[in-house]
């Protein structure tokens, strides 16, 4: 029954988010022409010619490689039946998943992975849903200790800290609260069938047990500490990946920059892109390169340099490689609808 569920209806939600994606074009264009103000444009020129070709393939392969631990963490996240989904299929997910989130400013990427994963690979909708959710305070966890390092690592404005310390508060509340899901679910399925059996019809109750059921299942592959520990050690894993590509840009680039500005521009920007911005996160994400770099003394001109080959590096590649595996999934699903024509 759960993977019956109507089809989600892409041009309405589209639709919906107008008004958020017309100021993300006002954020936008007003963060792009701050990020460009002043720069000396045929030094960017210059400097993106003279890009070390060797670290930029790096960085791509470095983009690739967190691609690929995404999906094996994802994969693992439905045991004991992840055997039978395909790795492939699942970076496919993550890559559309991702592609949706930089083009379209609404969020609907996690939509689109549960909706892929659910449809073609006959896994519950509410499954899957839970497996993002166990994939997100994962993140959020590691990146809670990325914080925490560049509080020691470097010093930062006090409104920062105080910022941070309450982010790692937060965080570690949402892993504690994860966890005891993790290993009491049983009790709280139990409680939620009595509750479902007092308060609702009993159609309506069997229907939100069977949902609750689905959703607490994402959750107990973390009960065997082999699997758990996979998923943590790969969260750890792909943050490292991500601020190893901008280390490998900044060599690229040739700036002389530390690890620990690489891991502060990676927690930049992974706060900084959360705002609306233009589709491709244009704008937005130069003018956050922009503003992290100056705190290592980086003149814009270089610093806008730097943001175009990062741009190059870690946002085209996603893009191309999910509008790649969103025309191979039609594709995909065409000629088996062809074939079982031919067979009537």
């Amino acid at each position: 029954m759960e993977n019956q569920e109507l089809e989600i209806d892409w041009r309405a939600r589209v639709r919906r988010a107008m008004p958020q994606i017309g100021i993300g074009a006002v954020i936008g264009i007003a963060t792009l022409m701050l990020a460009v103000r002043g720069v000396d444009w045929p030094s960017v020129r210059s400097a993106l010619l003279h890009t070390r070709g060797s670290m930029i393939l790096l960085a791509l392969l470095s983009v690739a490689g967190a691609i690929s631990l995404s999906a094996v963490r994802w994969r693992l996240l439905f045991f004991p039946a992840h055997r039978r989904l395909s790795w492939r299929g699942l970076a496919g997910a993550i890559l559309i998943g991702q592609t949706a989130n930089i083009v379209i400013p609404a969020r609907v990427g996690e939509l689109a992975r549960i909706y892929l994963v659910g449809s073609r690979e006959g896994v519950s909708k509410a499954h899957v849903t839970a497996t993002i959710v166990v994939e997100k305070v994962a993140d959020l966890a590691v990146f809670a200790v990325a914080i925490g390092l560049a509080l020691v690592g470097m010093a930062m404005p006090e409104w920062m800290s105080r910022s941070g310390a309450a982010f790692v508060a937060v965080a570690a509340v949402l892993v504690v609260a994860t966890v005891a899901l993790t290993f009491w679910s049983e009790s709280m399925l139990q409680f939620l069938e009595r509750l479902a059996e007092h308060l609702l019809p009993a159609k309506w109750a069997r229907r939100s047990i069977g949902v609750a059921d689905a959703a607490l299942e994402g959750l107990r592959s973390l009960r065997d500490w082999r699997l758990g520990l996979g998923v943590w050690l790969l969260s750890g894993a792909i943050f490292f990946l991500s601020v190893m590509n901008n280390y490998l840009v900044f060599e690229a680039m040739r700036l002389p920059l530390s690890p620990v500005a690489a891991l502060f521009l990676t927690i930049v920007l992974r706060i900084g892109v959360a705002p609306p911005s233009l589709p491709g996160r244009l704008g937005l994400f130069q003018y956050l390169v922009v503003l992290a770099l100056a705190m290592f003394s980086v003149n814009r001109t270089a610093a806008l340099t730097y943001s175009f080959a990062l741009y190059g590096t870690a946002v085209i590649p996603v893009l191309f490689a999910g509008v790649v595996s969103l025309f191979a999934i039609r594709w995909t699903a065409r000629s088996l609808g062809s074939n079982a024509g031919r067979e009537v």
